[in-house]
């Protein structure tokens, strides 16, 4: 009485039905895309066997144990239907599958209502009551086109979605009914960059779910309204649309989805806001849910977890956001592939994650395998292949490799200034990198022709307050302490000061940075005391925050060097020491050849018995110097009475 179904999908889910989609995709001559098929056929392979079961249970309960009364059933079976019709829908849209259905397949494979959501007997019999017999006629009408700009929307396909839908819907739609059509209307609009007509969509779902008395609709509408205000800088709504959002989600506490939804609005504002701890505490409370009702492999918890190692990130807590950046490539590779471009996405978040906590080789490893896989399936000229091919000339600057970061950036700043322009932001960011490695390299001028340019141009293209002109700021100061200009570096250090306790807060490690260069500019200058100062308030930033290994060793090296100044040698080793226990594998190869140099000089000077293996010291690490470092570091030898050759240029 109660079998059969798994016939009623062999049009749609079949063998043959199977083998003309597969080769959708692989015409599409997209390089991971058997991978992703492979995925996305076991994902709806699962769901089509739960329908068959929905099907079968259903109609168990109500005609063989009596449990359920035949009104329920229909109810049941017409929930089921729905589910059959917008599977229907993917799965036609996957039979003209071009780059962005591909990309998009596996989350849109997983995006498919769960089967066990049509077993809630309150939430049906309330859909029920709440609509009359002509509301469901014109619902089930609607019904298919917006299945249809669904399955559009999972694909990637939102303007194709947009005018899908606009043209579907109908003056006469239930308020339900044009609730959730808005909402969609609205989401499609927002990826399509139109976030006025968003705004507009959201408005009409809110008013008509108020309408038709459907508390979760109402939720999910304000909740979009306070992140469309959250996001615009110049809105004054943002806060009286996350109250109504929070009141009405409370009416429906019940509903993981609303809740869901509203804690990832509350977290996205509050990144954008720069409130880094109540976006954490969001996040975790939406991962918390999604892994709950979702499962732990799905697309949405690989998101989430991305966006936590944000947040941690911005809080300074590296070594947990990287945690959570490996378990989202985790769920990338199992969901999308080794080659997929979110796979990617996740490659280059954890290889910045890695660089920012001083472990470069692992970083490098990353960033490469994201620029070999962005290259190829986005091609080389792409901005998210730039980024991550700028980011990896970062790493190879850290690591001593000039060479191959100069040819990194020289073809990031030609694609740049081609498809941005000459004064945009995005060449500004490459001449503030390249402004750094000029420096590493000693080519003072080339360095401050560079930075100024790129500070010039940063204050064309952004906001006052913004961390990209912060940094290079910060790049300028350091490179005119060198030149001695003593009053414009500080000026600089200022500015990004400013900048910077204004967007992360006084307490942050990007203040603790710039501390830190200010007391390199009062070093540079004898002044120690002023030094001190600024050393010592970065140090406590430091050891508050989960700072790097990196970090932490440049300020001992600084205290050291400093107390070495005073003629305070036990002092310095006090400090060097420090430096020289942190896991040298995460620190700069040329910080590390100044720690164990400045840690020679203080044995030198407080151990008599240990001078002459201090001189093997300081013999063996004065090559790996920093050039720029080497004037100052040969004047003290000389001073001291100790030979050292001036190193050949090819060593460093």
């Amino acid at each position: 009485m109660c079998g059969g179904n798994e016939r009623r999908l062999v049009s749609v889910w079949g063998p043959e039905e199977k083998r003309k989609l597969q080769a959708a995709f692989v015409s599409t001559h997209v390089s991971y895309a058997p991978e992703v098929w492979t995925n996305v056929e076991h994902t709806l392979d699962a769901w089509a066997l739960d329908w068959v079961n929905g099907m079968r249970d259903a109609c168990e309960a109500s005609k063989i144990r009596h449990v359920d009364s035949e009104e329920l059933y229909e109810l049941k079976v017409g929930c089921l239907e729905g589910r059959l019709q917008r599977f229907r829908a993917l799965t036609n849209l996957f039979q003209a599958a071009d780059r962005d259905v591909v990309n998009n397949a596996p989350t849109a494979a997983r995006s498919l209502d769960p089967v066990a959501s049509c077993f809630d007997a309150n939430t049906l019999t309330d859909r029920r009551n709440l609509n009359d017999e002509n509301e469901r006629r014109i619902d089930a009408e609607f019904r298919p086109k917006f299945d249809d700009a669904r399955a559009l929307f999972s694909a990637g396909k939102y303007a194709a979605g947009s005018r899908l839908l606009e043209d579907a819907l109908r003056p006469d739609l239930p308020g339900r009914t044009m609730a959730e059509a808005q909402l969609l209307l609205a989401r499609l609009r927002l990826r399509a960059a139109d976030s006025k007509g968003a705004y507009q969509a959201n408005l009409v779902a809110a008013e008509q779910a108020l309408r038709s008395g459907d508390s979760a609709l109402e939720a999910m509408a304000f909740s979009r309204l306070y992140a469309n205000e959250g996001f615009d800088e110049h809105a004054t709504d943002a806060e009286m649309w996350s109250r109504l959002a929070h009141a009405a989600a409370a009416r429906v506490s019940s509903n993981w989805e609303v809740e869901a939804e509203l804690a990832a609005n509350d977290a996205v504002v509050s990144l954008e806001k720069k409130r880094f701890g109540p976006a954490l505490s969001d996040l975790q409370r939406r991962l918390r849910l999604q892994e709950e009702h979702l499962g732990p492999d799905h697309p949405d918890v690989a998101e989430t977890l991305n966006n936590i190692g944000v947040a941690l990130t911005y809080l300074g807590r590296l070594d947990e956001a990287i945690q959570q950046y490996e378990r989202s490539l985790k769920v990338h590779i199992a969901v999308e592939g080794d080659h997929h471009p979110s796979t990617a996405t996740a490659q280059h978040n954890l290889g910045v994650a890695l660089r920012r906590l001083g472990r470069h080789e692992e970083a490098r490893r990353r960033l490469a395998t994201a620029l070999v896989i962005r290259s190829e399936v986005l091609g080389p000229e792409h901005p998210d292949t730039l980024n991550t091919a700028q980011s990896l000339a970062r790493v190879d600057i850290s690591l001593g490799d000039m060479d191959g970061a100069m040819q990194l950036l020289q073809d990031v700043l030609r694609v740049r200034t081609k498809t941005a322009g000459p004064r945009s932001k995005e060449v500004a960011q490459v001449q503030d990198t390249l402004a750094g490695l000029y420096r590493e390299r000693g080519d003072w001028k080339e360095a401050k022709a560079t930075s100024e340019s790129s500070v010039a141009i940063f204050r064309e293209s952004v906001n006052p307050n913004s961390p990209l002109l912060a940094s290079a700021l910060i790049t300028l100061g350091e490179i005119r302490t060198h030149d001695g200009a003593w009053a414009d570096a500080r000026k600089a250090y200022d500015e990004a000061l400013k900048i910077r306790r204004e967007v992360w807060g006084a307490e942050s490690p990007e203040v603790a940075a710039v501390l830190t260069d200010v007391g390199h500019w009062a070093f540079a200058q004898n002044r120690l005391d002023e030094a001190e100062a600024s050393y010592t308030k970065a140090l406590a930033i430091r050891m508050n925050a989960q700072s790097s290994a990196e970090s932490l060793a440049e300020l001992y090296w600084s205290m050291g060097r400093m107390h070495l100044a005073r003629s305070q040698p036990a002092q310095a080793l006090d400090a060097l020491s420090k430096a020289a226990a942190l896991p040298r594998a995460t620190i700069e190869r040329e910080l590390q050849a100044s720690i164990d140099f400045e840690f020679a000089k203080a044995r030198f000077l407080s151990e008599p018995l240990a001078r002459d293996e201090a001189i093997e010291t300081m013999h063996a690490q004065f090559p790996k110097l920093a050039i720029s470092e080497r004037p100052t570091a040969m004047a003290w030898l000389q001073k001291n009475g100790i030979a050292v050759g001036e190193p050949d240029a090819g060593t460093h």
